[in-house]
């Protein structure tokens, strides 16, 4: 038969256990809240690294599927590398900002900023309701190629190189976008023919590329006039 005093200090007993465990995975999931540095190299990468240093990086741009970008964050392309593939960033307000560059990697002394080939997608860099962003030191092409992913039906009918697009009702600031090279951003395959017709509008009725857009879908959202453009 346990007595109230035994079942008092049982419980007590199972409440400090039980404290003590959780104390020590709170420590652990504000240690992981810290911000980090992602490494990428399409030449001597390997998905299965870390990608927490320049001597273990990722391959490919498809491991940011797998990381929740957090405020401070840098996303580092190498020197010389050519990656296949996209850059999105969605609903991000970090007030450390987001950091996307290149780095000049331990293996190679190569100067030529990394390139990123968006043919198939959207946009090279896709930003979707986002603040405090930088954007420099870094070459996209995006020439053609059936779009593999979609932002809705407002993206439809265009690709860009760098394309910010603004959907919920809020001020949305500091998207910075330094020395970056865009050439040969088509939203149709090579051999496309327009009507003789498609010339005589100010815009064009037909799909088109761009090389940097920022387009707005909301009702009240937008950007300050502060974003810059420094292209080489």
């Amino acid at each position: 038969m346990i007595t109230m005093e035994k079942f008092k200090f049982t419980f007590f007993h199972l409440l400090i256990i039980t404290i003590i465990a959780c104390k020590s995975e709170g420590a652990s999931a504000i240690a992981d809240l810290s911000p980090q540095t992602y490494y990428f190299d399409a030449t001597a990468g390997n998905d299965n690294n870390d990608g927490l240093s320049p001597e273990l990086p990722f391959e490919s741009l498809d491991k940011l599927n797998d990381i929740q970008l957090k405020s401070g964050d840098r996303i580092l392309l190498a020197n010389g590398s050519t990656f296949i593939g996209h850059i999105p960033v969605l609903g991000f307000f970090g007030e450390a900002g987001l950091e996307i560059t290149n780095y000049k990697p331990p293996s190679s002394s190569s100067q030529v900023r990394p390139r990123i080939d968006a043919s198939g997608y959207v946009s090279g860099i896709y930003i979707e309701n986002s603040s405090n962003i930088s954007i420099s030191n870094l070459s996209i092409t995006a020439d053609g190629g059936e779009i593999l992913k979609a932002y809705g039906a407002d993206t439809v009918g265009m690709r860009c190189g760098i394309l910010v697009h603004i959907k919920s009702d809020r001020v949305f600031k500091k998207i910075n976008i330094e020395n970056i090279e865009i050439e040969s951003v088509y939203y149709e395959n090579k051999g496309f023919s327009r009507g003789k017709d498609e010339v005589t509008t100010s815009n064009g009725t037909e799909s088109y590329g761009w090389g940097i857009r920022f387009i707005n879908t909301s009702k009240s959202g937008y950007t300050p006039p502060v974003a810059k453009q420094r292209l080489p």
